[in-house]
This record gives C-alpha cells, sequence and structure tokens, in this order.
C-alpha cells in the first residue's frame, strides 16, 4: 500500500506543473442550434453540477465541501466518502472507540468505486439488511486525507443505525475516548445529505436537489493500473452522472454533426462514471516535466436526463481560453 501511495504522490506531482501545460486546439463549433458551453471554474478545485435542458449550472461547491454523505432513500443505507478532496476511510475492525488513540501503520485505506458499485464501497457491509432485523458491524472506522506520503485523521467513526428516516453515528478525534453522537436525517429531496466534522460538525446539502441535475464535473479518485499492472489509486478529473435518473450511452461510429442517432437502440448505463475522464487523452513528457490534454470529440454520449429528455454530447477542450487546464469546453443538442 505504501509503494501505491508513493507512486500515486510521483504521479500527482508530474501532473501538477500547470506552468508547463500546453493548450490544446481547440475544435470549431459547429453551425447549427448546438450549445457551446466552456466550464468556468476549475474542476480539480471544484465541483460543478450542470443541467441540461436548462443549459447552466445549478451550483457547485469547494472539493472540501463535505467529508462523508447518506444516501437519503426510505430503504437506501449507503453512505459515501469525499475522494474529490483525497479522504478515504480504513476499517479497523471490531476494536473499541477508547482502545483506538493511535495508528498503528497497518490500516487499509479505502475510498469508494468511482462506478458507484455498492459492493466496492469504502464502509464495506456496515449493516446487513438481507433478513428482516438489521444486522450491524459496528466496526470502527477512521476517516483520513491522504497528503502523498501519509494519511492525516480527521475523525474516527461508528456507523451504528439506520432506518427509514435518520441514520445514527458515534464519533470524535482519534485521540477522543467518549464519543459525541450524531442523527443524520433523511432528506429525499436530494440523493445524499453530507456532512463535514473538519467545517464545523454541520450538514451540507453539497449538491443540487436531484431533479434539477444532469451531470457534475469534478475531481475524484479512480484505480488505474501501472505499465506492470499494479492497481493503483489515482485523482483523475472527469464527469459523475445523477444517480437518481440519469443513463449514459457512447458512439464512436459518426462525427458530431451528422449524428442522428436511433435513440432506443443504443444499451444504457447508470454506472456513475460512464462519461468518466477518459474523454480526453494525455501525453506525459517525464524528461521536461510537461504533459498536453487532448479532448477526443469522436467520443459521444447519449443522455437521457432527469425529465427524460435525450441529449447529445461531445467534448472539445480541456482547457479555457487562457489556456489553463481543467475547463472543460463541450457541446450538446436536444434529440427529438
Amino acid at each position: 500500500m505504501r509503494f501505491a501511495i508513493q507512486i500515486l504522490f510521483i504521479v500527482m506531482f508530474l501532473l501538477s506543473m500547470t506552468s508547463c501545460f500546453e493548450e490544446d486546439e481547440k475544435l470549431p463549433p459547429y453551425e447549427s442550434n448546438v450549445e457551446l458551453y466552456e466550464i468556468p471554474y476549475n474542476v480539480y478545485t471544484t465541483n460543478v453540477y450542470f443541467d441540461l435542458s436548462s443549459a447552466e449550472i445549478i451550483s457547485y461547491h469547494e472539493n472540501d465541501a463535505w467529508d462523508i454523505a447518506f444516501q437519503t432513500g426510505e430503504n437506501d443505507h449507503r453512505i459515501i466518502v469525499n475522494s474529490s478532496d483525497l479522504l478515504q476511510l480504513a476499517n479497523v475492525g471490531s476494536i473499541s472507540f477508547e482502545n483506538c488513540t493511535t495508528l498503528s501503520g497497518e490500516e487499509v485505506w479505502k475510498y469508494d468505486a468511482s462506478s458507484g458499485i455498492a459492493d466496492s464501497s469504502a464502509t464495506g457491509i456496515w449493516v446487513d439488511t438481507t433478513n428482516s432485523t438489521k444486522q450491524y458491524s459496528n466496526n470502527l472506522y477512521l476517516l483520513g486525507k491522504e497528503n502523498g506520503l501519509s494519511f492525516e485523521v480527521i475523525q474516527k467513526i461508528q456507523f451504528i443505525h439506520v432506518d427509514q428516516t435518520h441514520y445514527k453515528i458515534l464519533h470524535g478525534s482519534l485521540q477522543s475516548i467518549i464519543p459525541d453522537t450524531l442523527i443524520i436525517e433523511k432528506d429525499t429531496t436530494y440523493n445524499f445529505v453530507g456532512f463535514s466534522f473538519r467545517n464545523g460538525n454541520v450538514l451540507v446539502n453539497f449538491e443540487p436537489p436531484k431533479n434539477d441535475w444532469d451531470i457534475v464535473f469534478k475531481q475524484y479518485l479512480s484505480t488505474l493500473y501501472t505499465t506492470d499492472g499494479i492497481a493503483t489509486p489515482y485523482s483523475v478529473r472527469g464527469v459523475i452522472i445523477n444517480t437518481s435518473k440519469v443513463e449514459v450511452a457512447r458512439d464512436t461510429s459518426s462525427n458530431f454533426e451528422m449524428f442522428t442517432p436511433l435513440i432506443q437502440s443504443y444499451e444504457y448505463s447508470s454506472r456513475w462514471d460512464f462519461i468518466g475522464w477518459e474523454w480526453k487523452d494525455v501525453t506525459v513528457d517525464e524528461a521536461s516535466n510537461t504533459a498536453v490534454y487532448k479532448a477526443d470529440p469522436t467520443q459521444i454520449f447519449l443522455i437521457k436526463d432527469t425529465h427524460g429528455d435525450y441529449f447529445k454530447l461531445h467534448f472539445i477542450s480541456y482547457y479555457n481560453s487562457s489556456g489553463v487546464k481543467g475547463y472543460p469546453t463541450f457541446e450538446f443538442l436536444k434529440l427529438n
């Protein structure tokens, strides 16, 4: 694990040399009623929520706006961690709250799979709902932030209850012996309700109401593989879809202007990172510490939005007009 973290630190440092980045060549917009939009906030530091039907940003927030978040449906029990700000969880098992006051160095830190697959969540199975009576692991978790070399513990947490209306957790600093109790009320207006330990122990509606947005531009952790096949946590910047109603398909068989798809002939996915980050390519020159990103306009995404309407969308740049990376530009069109 330590070796993987060191790899992550080296690669992130290499790609952070912003002064060495070159601007990719923007493609001209098509002569039609296609919407052209440039995200005005840098996706390295900001989560930007976009609605296709209104062609506007609904809201945005800095990466550190929340720490953990709780799914809100009556039968939901998923808890996620904010990988936009490089946060992860370590499940340290059935150790009691008062007996865990230092790190052992053997902690295994995890983040939620960017695909949204519940079986690959950072919490794992903290509650078993397969029977009529819920079974709680009552395991202790450490919430930490990765700094390239190690983890700084933000909070230790026990998830002890969930029902149709709320969650109940115990939490405190790593050194604390007596935990505080926290009740998180579910609000079905949103996909998730967030909580921030670092910003004053406050509830955070970090995302817009679930019917008001379709996609979010953000930084998040995903698993990439080195040339030796080593799975490595890596911070990527891309697009996550609304987990409530949005579905997406991909086509690479035509150019964007001429693309008039048979909408129902495609297989759509609700995987969170279906659009993801691979609509752009990166060329890294290790000798000169430079990298160039290039949007791939041949990847056309068919998006079914929260209203049931369909759009085609593709990306034409990853740089703003000043040549700064992290400002995606894309075109999209509502389909009849």
